[in-house]
């Protein structure tokens, strides 16, 4: 009978070491999101399209080849991303691609006061004539994009977190 008065208090003792183990081992943190992440898609975005847009020169592609390539990019962009929401405008001042993808929600956004209709999680794209400057309100803020001579890749990368909202533009 002996015995298993030891065993009890063994029992108990490892029960309670386990219980004071859990505790200790519980940790209650809060991740903030880092700007870095946001900054190497934007530099990532940079490098990934410039070597697009040398190809396409490189090859002496047609301009309505150059913009197929572009759009193809972008969309392939897009979707492998995990940025939230991706807006590009490319082409020259003749011609004008506005790409946008939305991973999170259903978007309308203003392109010189022309609505265009973003669904939640599809790519999406127009091509406009003869715009310049571009004027894109996205979520309220305007954007005013000078089109240069040639060819054009302008890209927004807008992020929402919490109370904070990253955006990161480049042209190339």
């Amino acid at each position: 009978m002996v015995n298993k008065r030891g065993q009890f208090y063994l029992i108990a003792a490892i029960i309670l070491v386990g219980i004071v183990l859990g505790f200790a081992s519980l940790s209650n943190s809060i991740k903030k999101p880092d700007i870095d992440d946001f900054n190497f898609a934007s530099e990532e975005l940079q490098i990934e399209s410039q070597n697009v847009l040398e190809y396409t020169s490189y090859n002496g592609l047609s301009e309505e080849e150059i913009l197929g390539k572009l759009n193809e990019f972008a969309e392939n962009y897009s979707l492998y991303s995990n940025v939230e929401s991706l807006y590009f405008i490319f082409g020259t001042s003749s011609t004008t691609i506005i790409s946008a993808y939305n991973r999170k929600t259903n978007e309308k956004i203003l392109v010189n006061g022309q609505e265009m209709n973003i669904p939640e999680g599809i790519y999406t794209s127009e091509t406009f004539s003869s715009v310049d400057p571009i004027t894109l309100n996205i979520g309220g803020v305007e954007h005013l994009i000078s089109l240069n001579e040639g060819e054009n890749f302008y890209y927004l990368i807008n992020s929402k977190t919490n109370e904070n909202e990253y955006v990161f533009v480049g042209n190339i």
